[in-house]
């Protein structure tokens, strides 16, 4: 009878701590599936708001590749690049000596795979005449690397992890493409990561 009983004890708890494990394996896959759910469009944007403000000296002189996601096409990758350099001194005399200003590019190749920036150095991208590099100065570094395109469109550069992500705000239009004052919302999300060749 003993026996009996604590075999039925034994049983049970096995039957427990399965049990328990099961809600254990079932949580996961309910938080991997709501992780799942979400567009990558969205996914990055959770990144952006828990993201921090990238240290210049982390960024700056690498050719960071990258994938951008549109808000209109939230799981379609599309190739990106990213880099980061000192801006040239302008000759403004004694007083700008010991001043130092950044500028930064983000840049596309249309038609080319989501992978094409992964290997290419910024050698590579300078060779190529079908890639516009366009760098715009770097306005403000309190809440994010942020560039102003012009047209009230900004990028605003954040850090997680090891990627960095960027956020492309723009003014929100009506149905006559006119900007609607102060309205905006973000047109694009990209992650960026040290390509192969800077590892």
């Amino acid at each position: 009878m003993k026996k009996l009983f604590l075999s039925s004890l034994i049983m049970l708890g096995t039957l427990s701590t399965f049990a328990n494990s099961n809600n254990e394996i079932e949580n996961d896959l309910l938080k991997s599936n709501a992780i799942e759910d979400q567009t990558y469009f969205d996914t990055l944007g959770e990144m952006a708001r828990n993201g921090s403000t990238p240290k210049i000296s982390q960024v700056i002189y690498v050719a960071w590749a990258g994938r951008c996601f549109s808000k209109d096409e939230p799981n379609e990758p599309t190739n990106a690049g990213y880099y980061l350099r000192e801006a040239k001194a302008k000759d403004v005399g004694p007083i700008g000596n010991n001043i130092v200003s950044y500028e930064a590019a983000s840049y596309q190749k249309k038609g080319e795979r989501p992978s094409y920036f992964d290997h290419k150095s910024i050698e590579d991208i300078d060779a190529d005449p079908n890639i516009k590099i366009s760098f715009n100065s770097i306005v403000d570094i309190q809440d994010g690397i942020v560039l102003d395109f012009g047209y009230d469109v900004i990028s605003v550069m954040k850090s997680s992890g090891k990627y960095l992500i960027e956020e492309i705000i723009a003014p929100v239009l009506d149905d006559s493409q006119q900007a609607i004052k102060n309205k905006f919302h973000v047109t694009l999300r990209c992650y960026y990561f040290i390509p192969e060749y800077n590892r």
